[in-house]
Formats: C-alpha cells, sequence, structure tokens
C-alpha cells in the first residue's frame, strides 16, 4: 500500500508520494525531495508524536523520500503521512510482528492485524494529510476538500484526514466512487486504521465513524433546479428598507439573473453602496459542482468571506473598498499561493465600493480575469492559477467632489477633472462592463406611499430568469447568459429583422466595440427572461442599449462648468 499526501500550490495542487527506508547505522531521521523549513522541522514533531502515543519509533537510520523531488513541499500537512510510512516500513521490515517494538498492541486480536500486514499485497493507495502534535493529536490544515477530490482521481482507496467541518459532506465529485474516508483524531487511530486496511480488513464504518462519501451525498445532494435562497438571505438586509430607488432594483435583478457586471455611479449617500450590500440577498443558490469550487477554493485561504457557506450552497461575497492592495485582490499576497479575492469570490460576487478611487494599476490588473475567469501568477519558480469566475458590482461617485447628479448641489469639478476622475476606470476596463446604471435621489415614495419591493419578490423574478436560462442552455457548456461565447450570441439572441436594423443603426451611432455590441445582446435576453418572452423584444433592446452607454464620453449629469 502506497501512502499519498497533498501539497497545496494554486488549485490544482500536487500529490506527494511518501516513501521511507530503514536501514542499519547511526540512528538518524533525514527527510529528502527538496523539503522546506516546515517539512524539515516535522522530523521532530513526528518522533515526538509517535512516541507520546504509545509507539515506538524505529532505531534504525530513517530516510524518508517525498517525490516528485523536484517540487517544493512546502507547510505542515504532511506529518501525518510521514508518521505512518515510517510505522509502516518498520512493521513490514520486522521478522516477527508479534514481538516487534513497532507498535504497543491493546489487544491479542490488534497484534494478529499488524502480523497480517506481513503478507498483505499492496492493492491500494492511501491519501493521508493532517499535522501532528508533540502529544500525537491530528490537527487539521488547509486545502482538505482539494486533497479529497486528489485522492478520488488518483483511484485512491482510503482517505485519513483530521476532523472536519461538516461541508466535506457535500462533496460531489466522490459521489461515484468507492472512496472511504477516514477522520481521525489521533496518530495512534490513524495508525490502526492504515495497518487494518493494509492487511485487507479496514475497519467499518460503524467503528470509526468514516465519512462515507458516497452515501452523504446521495442521501443530502439537491437538485440543481432548486432556487431556495433561504439559507443565503438571512445573512443579508432586505430591499425593502431601499425605497425610491424601484428601477434599480430591476436592473439588479438582471444582473443576478444573467450574472452581467454591474456599475452604478451617483451621488453619494443615495443608496448604492446599501443596495450593493443587499445584492447578494437576491442571488440564486450554487448547483452542487460550483459549490464544490467554491469549498475548495476556501479550504485554501485563511482569510474565506464568512459569508460563503458551502454547505448550504450559498455564492460566496467579497466586499473591499478603495484601499484593496493588488496581491490581496489577486492573489499571491505576502510571497505565498494564497488565492485572491477575485478568486474567493468565485461563483460569487466582488463588490468594489468606491472603485474610482482604487489606484488605476490594480484596477486594471482585473481586466484579465474578467476575460479569461481565471487568474495565474508565478510563485516558488512555477505557474499557478485559480478559478476567478466572478460577477463585479462596482459603486462609484459621479465626480471627484461626488457632488454631481444632486439636485441642490452645485458640483464645482471641471470637465477636465471629472474626465479624468473616470479615465482612472478606462474605457477598455469599462468596456468589459455590461450594464452601468446611474443613480438619482428620489424622495417621491415619501408622500405617496408607492409599493417597495421586497428582497423576497425580486428572488421571485430572479428565480423566473434563471430558470428560462437553464431550460434553454440545457446540454450546453454555459449557463448564463453572461456566459455565451461570442460565436454563439447572435444564435442564441436572436431579433427579428427590424430590431437587427435599429441595433446596427444605434451601435454604429455609438461607435461601440465587438464586445459591446455582444454585451448588448446578452443583457437584452436577460431583460426578456426576466419578463418571461420567448423572442427579445424592442424594448428589452432600447433598455439594454440605454444601460451600456453611460461611461465612454457621456456622464449623465453636467457640471456647471
Amino acid at each position: 500500500m502506497s501512502i499519498y499526501s497533498y501539497a497545496n500550490e494554486g488549485f490544482s495542487g500536487e500529490l506527494i508520494l511518501v516513501e521511507a527506508d530503514l536501514r542499519r547505522g547511526m540512528p538518524g531521521f533525514s527527510i529528502v525531495g527538496l523539503p522546506d523549513s516546515a517539512v524539515r522541522e516535522s522530523r521532530e514533531r513526528v518522533r515526538a508524536a509517535v512516541r507520546n502515543s504509545g509507539l515506538k519509533f524505529p532505531r534504525e537510520r530513517v530516510l524518508v523520500n517525498l517525490a516528485p523531488a523536484g517540487f517544493k513541499k512546502v507547510g505542515s500537512g504532511l506529518d501525518l503521512a510521514i508518521a505512518l510510512a515510517v510505522l509502516q516500513q518498520n512493521e513490514h521490515s520486522a521478522d516477527d510482528f508479534k514481538n516487534t517494538d513497532a507498535f504497543i498492541a491493546d489487544s491479542p486480536n490488534q497484534v494478529d492485524s499488524f502480523a497480517g500486514s506481513a503478507s498483505a499485497k499492496m492493492l491500494y493507495d492511501v491519501l493521508v494529510l493532517g499535522e501532528l502534535s508533540l502529544t500525537g493529536r491530528v490537527r487539521e490544515v488547509k486545502g482538505i476538500t482539494g486533497a479529497v477530490i486528489a485522492a478520488v482521481q488518483k483511484g485512491c482507496r482510503y482517505c485519513i484526514i483530521p476532523q472536519v467541518p461538516d461541508y466535506l459532506r457535500s462533496i460531489k465529485a466522490v459521489e461515484k466512487q468507492g472512496l472511504v474516508v477516514y477522520q481521525v483524531e489521533s496518530l495512534k487511530q490513524a495508525a490502526e486504521v492504515l495497518t487494518a486496511a493494509d492487511s485487507g480488513n479496514p475497519v467499518t464504518t460503524e467503528q470509526m465513524n468514516a465519512v462515507n462519501y458516497q452515501a452523504e451525498v446521495s442521501s443530502e445532494s439537491r437538485p440543481d433546479s432548486d432556487f431556495s435562497f433561504s439559507e443565503c438571505t438571512e445573512m443579508f438586509p432586505d430591499f425593502s428598507e431601499v425605497k425610491g430607488l424601484e428601477p434599480l432594483k430591476r436592473v439588479l435583478a438582471a444582473a443576478a439573473a444573467g450574472r452581467h457586471h454591474l456599475l452604478m455611479f451617483g451621488p453619494p449617500g443615495i443608496g448604492k453602496t446599501m443596495s450593493a450590500k443587499r445584492f447578494p440577498g437576491i442571488l440564486p443558490r450554487l448547483d452542487a459542482d460550483d459549490s464544490l469550487e467554491v469549498s475548495r477554493i476556501h479550504s485554501l485561504s485563511n482569510q474565506g468571506d464568512p459569508f460563503c457557506i458551502a454547505n448550504s450552497g450559498c455564492p460566496p461575497v467579497v466586499f473591499r473598498y478603495q484601499s484593496v492592495q493588488r496581491d490581496h485582490l489577486l492573489g499571491g499576497w505576502g510571497g505565498s499561493s494564497q488565492p485572491g479575492d477575485v478568486s474567493l469570490a468565485h461563483k460569487g460576487v466582488l463588490i468594489l465600493d468606491e472603485a474610482a478611487s482604487i489606484h488605476p494599476g490594480i484596477l486594471q490588473r482585473l481586466r484579465d480575469p474578467l476575460e479569461n475567469r481565471r487568474v495565474d501568477f508565478y510563485h516558488n519558480g512555477r505557474y499557478i492559477w485559480f478559478p476567478a469566475d466572478f460577477q463585479l458590482l462596482m459603486v462609484v461617485n459621479a465626480c471627484p467632489c461626488g457632488r454631481l447628479g444632486q439636485p441642490q448641489a452645485k458640483c464645482m469639478c471641471s470637465p477636465a477633472e471629472i474626465h479624468s476622475y473616470w479615465k482612472k476606470i478606462g474605457s477598455p476596463f469599462l468596456d468589459r462592463i455590461d450594464i452601468r446604471v446611474p443613480v438619482e435621489p428620489d424622495f417621491s415614495w415619501y408622500d405617496s406611499g408607492s409599493r417597495v419591493l421586497s428582497t423576497a419578490e425580486i428572488r421571485v423574478q430572479v428565480a423566473s430568469g434563471v430558470g428560462m436560462q437553464e431550460e434553454r442552455y440545457a446540454g450546453f457548456p454555459f449557463k448564463r447568459n453572461s456566459e455565451i461565447p461570442p460565436d454563439s450570441v447572435e444564435k442564441v439572441c436572436r431579433l427579428s429583422p427590424p430590431l437587427t436594423r435599429l441595433l446596427h443603426e444605434m451601435a454604429s451611432e455609438a461607435a461601440v466595440s465587438s464586445r459591446a455590441f455582444h454585451g448588448i445582446l446578452r443583457v437584452s435576453r436577460t431583460l426578456a427572461d426576466l419578463d418571461g418572452a420567448v423572442d427579445i423584444e424592442e424594448e428589452h433592446l432600447l433598455q439594454a442599449l440605454e444601460l451600456r452607454k453611460y461611461g465612454d464620453g457621456d456622464f449623465y449629469w453636467k457640471s456647471v462648468y
């Protein structure tokens, strides 16, 4: 039985084969295979953990090899695998297991179990992950979700991991596999599991409280078309508190249904940020595959968003202000391989407040993940990557002083200052934002008592729009309107001949790019889906054109100059 462990390196990670060799000579303990300082220090942790667990560390010269040798191993997650590899090799190299000092048996049955492993056939691989304390306790480490998925891809029969959060029970990748995952609390317990599995008589799930993912997933999996929002929306305020911005709510519903990037601009204090903080409450729940990817990314980070609850399928939400730094936004901060905000928001939403105040160089770096839905960076001599398929929602003031757009206030910014302010965002970046909506003060609701849409009502609209898209795109590699590839846009978003002529005339007049042309069609399709329309109608096309134009020279409001 070969023992594998797992090293986090970007999203994919690396399986590590842990080999141990015992030889005569001066007692010693060496680890080779390009270990970092944390892995080298595991020698002392493993030695102390073995002895404090009531087990005997071999008196021979111990050599542990971590393969592939050219890949740098980082972190303490290899501790448990190294300890078990040493104990397994000591057990296999003894002549008489009943008299061996490799283990201290608690019962005759356990001794027989150890003896039976002498002739065991190495039919299965086992993946082991965990950090050891000096007392022999097994501590949780990062990347357990990715390790379990790697075990499935490798074809491992067993996994031995620390006690982990319940969200791992929802992993769908092992639904049809025969993988059994044991959650252990101590090194001694892990050694017993490994010895029993090596002998061909694995411990039953009842004995060890093992998590059989096949049973768990089949009993807890939800259909992909379930649009229940109840578990996600309790964390966010209700849209009923936002009054006077009813047209904006329809735009937000369209953005949520089609996963379109959105820019809200206007004077301060009128409800832009207030609406942005309520936007995640109308996002539909993730399906099992997307939830798995989100869980995997967040298991690699110690700064995961607290609103990300992968076992309920809630989309992750990352809210950042103008002080955000480049490495925190894109990943690799502190010289590490940590995922950044764009990856933590994968399949969810990244909200940037006061976006025009973010350093232009940082903001422009978002263009690549917006286009490719992934982020790449260089770490430890290797290029690593993380998924970054996020929805961007930006909130900005309309001018540097913030008064532009206020009816009773006078903006003192010159046209040159306003253009310089918007230039920080830049046309190439704005070209990737399909919806740009001005937000104006509106106090008509105060006396009229007009109807105010709540989060629950907007969710109904979003669910209807998402349902039409899932029915339309069944069997396609994309799920939402914003994901329609360029070669399929005109086929999916078909227009009547009069609307086609209208679109071409207005697009030529506005001198839009090909990307903008496709973006208008995608948004039109989403607006039609919200209304339950089979075909795109003129009102949908005109509204999509109206939502696209601002920011490309027409700033909606004018200054006093």
